[in-house]
């Protein structure tokens, strides 16, 4: 049975109010979106090895990760785009020139370039995660999905010079760096194609840069209102904060609960 709506929910800043948490009031919003006949999915720029704790909350089974680089449902792979190897070492090597460090994302793992750096170490701080391991071969060993960029400042060379990338400030230390032209839209709609759920009515909900290409795609954009600027812009409705019943009130809003 197709569902009556589809709902895309980022994490950090979003579903999540701190490490793996989730309110109260987003677990109850995502039960009775589930008894009312719409469907919960995961939209986020972390990979599902991340986020199991997450999934065991929620029970959501269909998941965007890696800012649309893989999508999974009900633990079926519907689509992956995985960086090119050539890509990834020129692009290390122009970083690891600059000082700046990299880190890797599989399906199963994420591995860093350096061992220790301090931009990584508080990116992943910023998460609520742990330094990734040190094991720099992983990109020559399997298929990845995402770059993390480490670099404080904008580097006009690196942005602007590696056209084959898409570059996205998911964070004050870094960048997600994807294949050109990838997002999380571009997953939505392999995951809506591959799932005959066409003409669906959308909705998501976010609070990044990361999430600006699905609030054009859906039908309904929600904003956290703890979101950047950018993104409130183009949001079709601005709710409360993630902290404050955000998600709960901006389905209410649409009527969705």
């Amino acid at each position: 049975m197709k569902p009556r709506a589809i709902i895309f929910f980022d994490l950090d800043g979003t579903l999540l109010i701190g490490p793996n948490q989730i309110d109260e009031s987003s677990l109850e919003a995502i039960k009775l979106l589930r008894q009312a006949g719409y469907l919960p999915v995961i939209a986020t720029g972390r990979a599902r090895h991340e986020i199991e704790s997450v999934l065991e909350q929620t029970g959501i089974e269909a998941l965007i990760t890696m800012n649309g680089q893989y999508v999974v449902n009900a633990n079926e792979l519907i689509y992956s785009n995985p960086l090119k190897v050539a890509d990834m070492n020129a692009l290390k090597e122009a970083a690891l020139s600059k000082n700046y460090n990299v880190t890797y994302y599989s399906d199963a793992e994420i591995t860093s370039e350096r061992a220790d750096d301090q931009w990584t170490e508080l990116n992943y701080q910023s998460l609520h995660s742990s330094y990734p391991q040190h094991r720099p071969q992983l990109y020559t060993e399997k298929e990845i999905y995402l770059m993390l960029l480490m670099t404080k400042e904008p580097d006009p060379e690196l942005l602007t010079g590696f056209t084959q990338f898409s570059f996205l400030r998911n964070t004050p230390y870094g960048y997600d760096v994807v294949p050109k032209g990838a997002s999380k839209a571009v997953g939505i709609l392999q995951f809506i194609e591959q799932q005959g759920f066409e003409g669906i009515p959308t909705y998501a909900f976010g609070d990044g840069i990361n999430d600006m290409e699905m609030f054009k795609l859906v039908d309904k954009g929600v904003a956290m209102g703890n979101a950047v600027a950018p993104l409130k812009e183009i949001a079709h409705h601005i709710t409360d904060d993630f902290k404050q019943s955000g998600i709960y009130n901006g389905l209410k809003h649409y009527g969705l609960i």
